[in-house]
């Protein structure tokens, strides 16, 4: 287990408590249940209207993958092999490398569609009531491993990780930009799924290239999360890079989570947890959140004040939406709200006193 980790509120946090609350805040990952851009706004206007998500549709629209949304400027300096990811084509390390660097950056409407509707009902005065918006970029340490020279992840090679970290940090800070002209708090989830396959021995150069990423994003005045639903986040890597809020999946690692020594101390340095619920797939019309509730209260160690975690805590609906039924996916977000609901209550609760 890693050692209690150093953890400490940011400037960004405190902007964002003087600004607003999110305790009990429903949002979501990004994946949505439909392929028409403009239904998955819709969608998610109505199911997280409090911080809507430019929603990514289901797999099978082009380019809907993240990773590839990041890799579609520079594909043709690409190909695949026999093994998932991206190999740098022969000759052409240079080119790539001066692109990660200095080229273009923005998302497109070919490749994230759901983004530019997004914008387009922003602009048409859609979520006026929104307390936040939220992005989410594919993060640094997933491309890197998802990218190859010869036989050789970007992950592996120094001056590669650095050309990803600029490319990525230049990628986000043009989407916190474009939310920011709505003249709202911007949240930004940087999605690392590979998070827990860093191996022990590239700990120090994962913290780098994470740090880069979140600290540009964080000096633009957005509020900075990193989401990870394959594993519970590694805090080794996590301590040190020290996201305004961790993001996972709480259907499965919530106890894992919450008995990690260096989470109870993020979680008690004032850290935001977003605790996320897996899509339901169930007829059941009547919803019951009192099991998940009560096994989020059951789960809190005695080291970790119940009231002061409920009011840094948000609820998200994790990955895998866009492979479920549109009527599960909703049940999930009122489940969700529901929890939401008995967070901001606890939350509110004066303290016991001795």
């Amino acid at each position: 287990m890693p050692q209690a980790s150093s953890f400490k509120p940011t400037s960004t946090q405190d902007f964002l408590n003087s600004t607003f609350h999110l305790t009990g805040a429903v949002t979501g990952i990004g994946s949505v249940p439909y392929k028409s851009p403009s239904k998955a706004v819709d969608f998610v206007e109505e199911v997280s209207p409090e911080i809507p998500f430019w929603p990514k549709p289901v797999q099978g629209f082009p380019c809907s993958n993240m990773v590839e949304q990041l890799v579609q400027p520079f594909k043709e300096l690409l190909q695949t092999g026999t093994v998932p990811g991206y190999f740098v084509r022969e000759g052409k390390l240079d080119e790539l490398v001066e692109f990660l660097v200095s080229g273009e950056v923005g998302l497109k409407p070919e490749t994230a569609a759901g983004f530019f509707a997004f914008e387009e009902a922003l602009e048409a005065g859609r979520f006026a009531s929104a307390i936040a918006l939220k992005g989410q970029t594919t993060g640094p340490l997933t491309l890197s491993m998802n990218l190859y020279h010869g036989d050789r992840s970007f992950m592996e090679v120094p001056e590669l990780r650095g050309a990803i970290s600029s490319y990525v940090s230049r990628t986000a800070l043009w989407q916190v930009e474009r939310l920011q002209r709505w003249g709202k708090p911007v949240i930004l989830f940087v999605n690392e799924p590979y998070l827990a396959a860093i191996k022990e021995s590239q700990t120090e150069g994962a913290v780098a290239l994470l740090d880069t990423v979140l600290s540009a994003v964080k000096s633009a005045g957005a509020f900075v999360g990193v989401h990870s639903c394959a594993a519970p986040p590694v805090f080794k890597i996590l301590e040190e890079a020290a996201p305004d809020l961790v993001s996972f999946d709480a259907s499965q690692d919530m106890e894992k989570f919450l008995k990690d020594e260096a989470a109870q101390e993020y979680i008690r340095s004032g850290g935001k947890v977003a605790f996320g619920f897996s899509p339901m797939k169930t007829s059941n019309k009547n919803l019951n959140v009192m099991p998940h509730y009560l096994r989020w209260v059951m789960s809190v160690p005695k080291e970790i004040s119940t009231r002061e975690l409920a009011r840094n805590s948000l609820v998200t609906v994790t990955c895998g939406l866009s492979g479920v039924d549109q009527d599960d996916a909703r049940r999930t977000f009122a489940l969700a709200h529901q929890l939401g609901d008995r967070l901001k209550r606890l939350a509110e609760r004066e303290p016991v006193t001795e």
